[in-house]
């Protein structure tokens, strides 16, 4: 009993570190894009719309 209440908590903290890893990495990928282009990375925050030309 006392070893499934280990397994369940190593993965609870494994997975809230995923977690925490995940929101660093999208924090420091948001930083590199405001960098190149803060204006159009607020409209277009996944470049989705880069080669649709709108005339």
């Amino acid at each position: 009993m006392v070893n499934d209440e280990v397994r369940w908590r190593s993965a609870w903290v494994a997975d809230g570190a995923t977690l925490l890893a995940t929101i660093a990495a999208r924090v420091l990928a948001s930083m590199i894009c405001l960098d190149d282009a803060t204006s159009r990375h607020r409209s277009n925050p996944f470049g989705l719309y880069d080669e649709i030309q709108i005339t």
